[in-house]
């Protein structure tokens, strides 16, 4: 599978261990969202979104929020 064109941004959960990922995105110019808890460096994040980055419940609310985010965006591009 290959990408029509490059996403419009990168979203990271624990930016700490995804360095080689926002790297890359860098390079290629692509913003960085990330749920980042206080133990991370969010100087090369775009949208911090700070929160707990470890816990199961706290990854799975806030990627039920973005999630839910996207698609009632992609309902009013329509």
């Amino acid at each position: 599978v290959s990408l029509k064109k490059m996403p419009e941004l990168v979203f990271l959960i624990d930016p700490r261990k995804e360095q080689n990922a926002i790297g890359e995105a860098g390079h290629a110019k692509i913003p960085v969202m990330a749920l980042a808890s206080s133990d991370c460096n969010i100087s090369e994040i775009k949208f911090p979104v700070v929160g707990n980055d470890a816990a199961k419940a706290s990854i799975q609310f806030f990627l039920n929020e973005i999630a839910a985010a996207y698609q009632a965006g992609k309902k009013e591009v329509k």
